[in-house]
């Protein structure tokens, strides 16, 4: 056999079914990852019943009857009262001792009773509790004024302790130079002076609300005092003033009202004051009249205290789920009642067959709301070019001329199935608003 007559056949191509298949499955895959990947997937918020905060706060400066006490005699002095109490006219405030021979006893006698009670270490636990409880790094300033009371409160204790030991003191040396010195009326007892004694109102001045500048100096020491020196504060009234101050917009919200609900540390509850306002150079204040607690804050200059507005209670809901629906504006007297229900929800559609016979079908659309003469109603329930029939009338509208308007609303999930609903705002921030409960 010749070799020119040899033929050479290519071999067929075999296609595997289970590759075919295979590539199928990886693009239908590929396909439905690539939309979950692009799709938004919807997530379910449930709400609850919530306010805003809108009040207004900031760091009031206190004004108040104030009176510092000078010694009529140079000398070593001894505190009787507590810094914060409220005496009684007549008692004791402190005892100058002129020669020291008093102040030698005292010291002999502490040195046999250097320690603290129980109940005076209880004391200071406490102090040191709340300032912990309150204190900021942003307001670093108030360390200081921790520091001033906490070395005033361990004075006081020790000093409570030695003068009890002055009743074994032999009658023959309190000599004309040992003076016990009573309150000349009924005050609240403090001992730091700051410069603001003599402060009022009509004086104020912006720079006078610089923490940062403020510093109060303690009359309590150990050291002899002169005569004509101030050694303790008298605060004379129980009627007291906070002056704070407030944005334009706060003013707006308040500047009608006479009275206000603020809160105030160390305070349980809310306070109720008088108000009104006072402008200081170009800062609008306000200026709040309390009659009490006058003893807790009589360390203090400054004092953050927060207004209390009325807030709005309602479900709180996040911004991002409230969106824009078109609805049809449908006078109220187009409304039916069914062959079933005596409630008029439908509304009467006049449709036309094949034959041009003419009949009268009902529709139960979505109602959003009712407003004086009109309901706000879902557009998708009516079929393209509805005509509307009047209830108990010849009356007829085309669906096409009703008039639209744009509502707010969300998607209210129920049992998996999500349904539009309008909401009334009661109160938005950047994140969440509160709508009223009824919707």
């Amino acid at each position: 056999m010749s070799k020119n007559n040899v033929v050479k056949f290519r071999t067929p191509i075999q296609i595997n079914p289970g590759i075919v298949v295979f590539f199928i499955m990886f693009i239908f895959l590929s396909y439905h990852v690539i939309k979950a990947f692009n799709t938004d997937v919807p997530s379910v918020y449930t709400v609850q019943e919530s306010y805003i905060d809108n009040n207004i706060s900031g760091m009031g400066l206190i004004l108040r009857s104030e009176t510092l006490v000078n010694a009529d005699k140079a000398g070593y002095i001894n505190y009787y009262i507590r810094d914060g109490e409220k005496v009684a006219k007549g008692s004791t405030i402190y005892t100058v001792d002129e020669t020291g021979a008093i102040k030698d006893y005292l010291s002999d006698v502490a040195s046999d009773q250097t320690s603290l009670t129980t109940d005076n270490y209880r004391e200071i636990r406490n102090r040191i509790s709340m300032f912990n409880s309150y204190f900021t790094p942003s307001n670093f300033q108030d360390i200081y004024d921790f520091k001033y009371d906490l070395q005033t409160t361990v004075m006081e204790l020790s000093n409570e302790t030695l003068i009890e030991q002055l009743t074994q003191v032999d009658a023959n040396a309190l000599t004309n130079t040992f003076q016990t010195v009573p309150a000349a009326q009924s005050a609240t007892i403090t001992y730091y002076q700051d410069g603001y004694e003599t402060k009022t109102l009509e004086s104020l001045t912006k720079a006078d609300f610089d923490e940062d500048a403020y510093s109060k100096q303690t009359l309590k020491s150990n050291e002899i005092i002169g005569a004509g020196e101030p050694v303790y504060k008298m605060l004379t009234s129980e009627h007291w003033n906070i002056v704070l101050p407030i944005s334009t917009e706060s003013y707006e919200l308040i500047k009608e009202d006479t009275r206000a609900t603020i809160r105030i540390p160390d305070v349980d509850h809310d306070v109720y004051c008088d108000l009104s306002f006072h402008q200081i150079e170009d800062q609008q204040c306000a200026v709040l009249s309390l009659n009490g607690f006058l003893s807790n804050y009589a360390a203090d200059r400054f004092l953050p205290v927060e207004i209390v507005l009325d807030a709005d209670k309602g479900l709180k809901i996040p911004n991002s789920s409230i969106i824009e629906k078109d609805v049809y504006l449908i006078p109220l007297d187009y409304l039916s009642s069914g062959s079933n229900s005596t409630e008029a929800k439908f509304f009467n559609i006049k449709t036309m067959n094949e034959k041009g016979e003419i009949s009268i079908t009902q529709v139960d659309p979505a109602i959003y709301k009712k407003e004086d003469s009109v309901c706000y109603v879902n557009p998708l329930d009516f079929p393209e070019g509805a005509v509307l029939v009047k209830n108990n009338s010849d009356e007829t509208i085309n669906i096409s001329s009703v008039q639209t308007k744009k509502i707010s609303g969300v998607y209210s999930a129920n049992k998996e199935i999500a349904t539009f609903k309008q909401i009334e705002i009661l109160d938005t921030s950047d994140e969440y608003t509160i709508v009223k409960k009824d919707t």
